[in-house]
C-alpha cells in the first residue's frame, strides 16, 4: 500500500540471514496454498511478521552454514555467514549462498534457531532507501490502473445510489449507439452474496474506458428507492443525538460500582460534561478502486490492488461457483488503501462482468464512483461525564457511544458483540481513572455502508477522549499536558509526552494570533504517540497549522526513514479529515462527487512536522495508523482557544 513494508520486511530477513542487501529483491506472492492467508490492515504487518521472519531467516542461515561445514568437513562452529557468503575462519575458504542453496535445502531445519542479538544487527535500525522507490518514481511500477492483458475490455458501472435500493429497469438504446460500446449488462450483484455488498448496477462494456464513460452518461436507469426515511446530514446526526439512551448497554466497566451508577462510587468535587460528534468519513484514495478479471473455462485470474487478496479469492470463487484453487489473485500496487481496499466489491464486479462478457474485463471507478459508493468510517455521537476531585484528578468517567455497528453491517445480526469495532481504543485508556464505564447504543438512521478507515474507531473514540481531557483541563484552569501527566503511569507514554513538551517548547507563548493543541494515545495498547501543534485563524479558509511536533514509541525501529514518512503522512491524513473532508448526505444518498465538494488537504496547507522516535528494545508495533487519532483532537483544542468556545464536532470550523 506504500508504507514501505516491502523494504522493512526484507531488511529483517536480510539481516537475520546475513544476506547481501544489494542482492535482495522482493516478489509479491499470489494467492497460492503455500503462501497461506494474504492480507494487510490494522498496522499489523511488522508486528505480526517480526518474529516469524527472523526465525525463518535464522533457520536458513543455520542450514547454509551447516551445508558449507559438511562440504569442507569442518565443525559448523568454525564457519560464519556475512554478506551472502559462508566463510571458514581457519582456511579462509568461502562459498556463496547460491553455491550452497541446493545442498542446504536437503538439510533439516532447526526447530529453534538462534536469533541475533540486537547489538549484532547490520541493517535493522538503519535508514534504508525504499527497495521499490526506483520503479515508483520512474513509472515502471505496476498499479491496478496500469494492468493490461490480451483481449481486455473496459467497463464502468452505473450503480444504485442507495445500497439497499433495487434496479427496476433501464433504457440502453442511446448508450449502445456510442462507438466502441460492446455490451450493456446487468451486474448480477446477488451472486456476490450479502458479505461482499456489491451494489445493484448496470455495466457498460466497451473497447476503451472513454467510450464506456460516455455511454454511461447516456444510460437511462430506474432505481427503486428503499422503503425507509431518506434523511439529510443534519437529520442523521440529530437522530444519533436523540436516540433513546435507556437502550444503551454497558460494554466496558472497570469495577462493579461503575456498572450500577452513572459514574460509580463516591462523587468528585466537580462534574464536567461534554458531547462530541464525529461524522462519516470517506477514504478518497488517489487511485480509485479498479480491477481486471479474466474468467474462462479453466478458472479466473484477478489483477488488483487489494488489502485482502485471500478474501477476494474466496468471495470470487463463491460468486462464480468455482473451487478455490481455480481462482488466482495477482496483487499489484495500489494508490492508497486506508482500509478501503479491505472491501472486495470492485473485485467481484470485474469477475462478474468478465463472466458476462466472456473476455477479460477491467472495471474502472471514477472519482464520483469512489466518493458515492465508499464504505465510510461510521458516524458517532459521544456523550462524556467526568467527576474531578479537589486535587484536580479524575475519579470517575462515563462515556456513551451512539452510532452504527460495522459488525452488524458487515457480518449480519447473528453477532453477539456488535460494538466490538466501535469501542476500539476504549478497552484500556492510557489514563489512571478509578471508576470508568463505557455504554454503547447501536443506532443506524442513515444506513450508509460503513467499513474500516485508517485508525478505525480509534479516530472517533480518541477524538472524544482527548478533546475531553483538554476540555476538563480548560475547565479546571490547568495545563493540558500537565493534567494528562497527572493521570499517566505508563512510562513509555510519559516519555513521549515529555519529549513533545520539551521539543515543542510548550511553555513559550504561541506566535501572533496562534494557539496550541495537544493529544496523546496508547494505540491498541502498543504504540505510544504524543503530538502538539500550533494553529492560527485563516480568514475565509481552514485553520492554518503552522507546525507539528510528534513523538512516537513503536518499539524497536527497523527502518527509521519509513517510520518518519509514516508519521508525516498520518499527520497530513489526519489534518485533511479534521479540516476539510465532510461527507454530505442528501435525501439518503451521498452528495459529494469530486474534490470540488470534498476537498482534501493541499500542499500549501501541510505544516512542517518534527518527528522524534523513542529508542526502544520492545518488539516492533504498528505505525501506519497510530498517529492519525491524535491529530484532530490536538487541532480541536487549538481551535477552541481561537474561537473562544468549545469545539467538539468534525470537521473543525472556527
Amino acid at each position: 500500500m506504500g508504507q514501505g513494508v516491502r523494504t522493512t520486511l526484507a531488511m529483517i530477513v536480510a539481516d537475520e540471514l546475513d544476506a547481501a542487501w544489494d542482492q535482495v529483491t522482493v516478489q509479491q506472492a499470489r494467492t497460492l496454498p503455500q503462501f497461506g492467508e494474504l492480507h494487510t490492515g490494522g498496522s499489523t504487518s511488522l508486528a505480526e511478521c517480526w518474529l516469524p521472519l527472523r526465525q525463518a531467516a535464522a533457520a536458513a542461515r543455520a542450514v547454509l552454514i551447516r551445508a558449507a561445514a559438511l562440504k569442507w568437513r569442518v565443525p559448523a562452529a568454525e564457519c560464519t555467514a556475512a554478506s551472502g557468503r559462508v566463510a571458514h575462519r581457519g582456511s579462509k575458504r568461502e562459498l556463496s549462498f547460491g553455491e550452497l542453496s541446493d545442498s542446504a535445502a536437503l538439510l533439516p531445519l532447526p526447530s529453534r534457531p538462534a536469533l541475533k542479538r540486537p547489538e549484532d544487527f547490520r541493517l535493522i535500525g538503519r535508514p534504508m532507501p525504499r527497495i521499490d522507490a526506483p520503479a515508483m518514481v520512474s513509472g515502471r511500477a505496476v498499479y491496478g490502473i496500469d494492468v493490461g492483458v490480451p483481449g481486455m475490455r473496459y467497463a464502468v458501472i452505473a450503480r444504485c445510489p442507495f445500497p439497499d435500493g433495487l434496479l427496476e429497469g433501464f433504457d440502453a438504446a442511446a448508450a449502445r449507439g456510442v462507438p466502441g460500446v460492446l455490451d450493456v449488462v446487468v451486474v448480477p450483484h446477488e451472486a456476490a452474496g450479502w458479505e461482499a455488498r456489491v451494489r445493484p448496477g448496470v455495466g457498460i462494456i466497451a473497447s476503451n474506458t472513454h467510450a464506456a464513460l460516455k455511454a454511461r452518461a447516456l444510460l437511462s436507469v430506474r432505481w427503486r428507492t428503499p422503503d425507509r426515511p431518506l434523511l439529510d446530514t443534519e437529520q442523521v446526526y440529530q437522530a444519533l443525538k436523540l436516540a433513546p439512551r435507556e437502550r444503551a448497554r454497558n460494554v466496558i466497566s472497570n469495577d462493579a460500582a461503575a456498572s450500577q451508577s452513572a459514574a460509580g462510587g463516591a462523587r468528585g468535587e466537580r462534574t464536567v460534561t461534554a458531547d462530541y460528534l464525529i461524522p462519516y468519513a470517506a477514504h478518497a484514495p488517489m487511485e480509485p478502486p479498479n480491477c481486471t478479471a479474466a474468467v474462462g473455462s479453466e478458472g479466473c485470474e484477478i489483477w488488483t490492488g487489494s488489502q485482502t487478496p485471500s478474501n477476494a479469492q474466496r468471495l470470487v470463487a463463491r460468486a462464480l461457483g468455482m473451487s478455490l484453487r481455480r481462482v488466482v489473485v495477482h496483487t499489484v500496487l495500489l494508490g492508497g488503501g486506508f482500509g478501503r481496499r479491505l472491501n472486495t466489491d470492485f473485485v467481484l464486479e470485474a469477475a462478474l462482468l468478465s463472466k458476462a462478457a466472456g473476455a477479460p474485463v477491467k472495471v474502472t471507478w471514477s472519482r464520483e464512483d469512489d466518493l458515492q459508493n465508499d464504505f465510510f468510517r461510521t458516524a458517532s455521537y459521544q456523550s462524556l461525564t467526568a467527576e474531578v476531585s479537589a486535587e484536580k484528578r479524575i475519579v470517575a468517567w462515563r462515556q456513551l457511544l451512539v452510532g452504527p455497528s460495522l459488525i452488524l453491517q458487515m457480518y449480519g445480526a447473528d453477532r453477539t458483540r456488535p460494538e466490538l469495532q466501535e469501542i476500539s481504543g476504549l478497552e484500556q485508556l492510557p489514563y489512571e481513572i478509578p471508576r470508568y464505564r463505557v455504554d454503547y447504543l447501536e443506532c443506524d438512521p442513515a444506513r450508509i455502508p460503513t467499513g474500516w478507515w485508517r485508525g478505525i474507531a480509534n479516530t472517533q473514540n480518541l477524538f472524544a477522549v482527548e478533546c475531553f481531557m483538554s476540555d476538563i483541563a480548560a475547565a479546571l484552569g490547568t495545563d493540558p499536558i500537565e493534567f494528562r501527566l497527572r493521570h499517566v503511569r505508563d512510562e513509555r507514554l510519559r516519555r513521549v509526552i515529555e519529549t513533545v513538551r520539551n521539543r515543542f517548547a510548550w511553555s513559550t507563548p504561541p506566535g501572533p494570533g496562534g494557539a496550541y493543541g495537544f493529544a496523546a494515545c496508547r494505540y491498541r495498547g502498543r504504540t505510544r504517540v504524543a503530538l502538539a501543534l500550533e494553529a492560527a485563524r485563516q480568514p475565509g479558509c481552514p485553520l492554518d497549522v503552522r507546525r507539528v511536533v510528534c513523538a512516537v514509541d513503536c518499539g524497536l525501529i527497523v527502518n527509521p526513514s519509513v517510520v518518519k514518512s509514516q508519521v508525516v503522512g498520518a499527520v497530513g491524513w489526519g489534518l485533511s479529515a479534521a479540516l476539510t473532508a465532510e461527507v454530505v448526505i442528501e435525501a439518503g444518498r451521498i452528495a459529494n462527487s469530486n474534490f470540488d465538494n470534498f476537498p482534501v488537504l493541499r500542499l500549501p496547507q501541510m505544516p512542517r512536522v518534527d518527528v522524534h522516535l523513542a529508542p526502544s528494545h520492545e518488539e516492533p508495533s504498528g505505525i501506519g495508523e497510530p498517529v492519525v487519532p491524535v491529530v484532530a483532537p490536538a487541532l480541536a483544542a487549538a481551535a477552541s482557544q481561537l474561537a473562544g468556545r468549545r469545539i467538539g464536532r468534525l470537521p473543525i470550523r472556527v
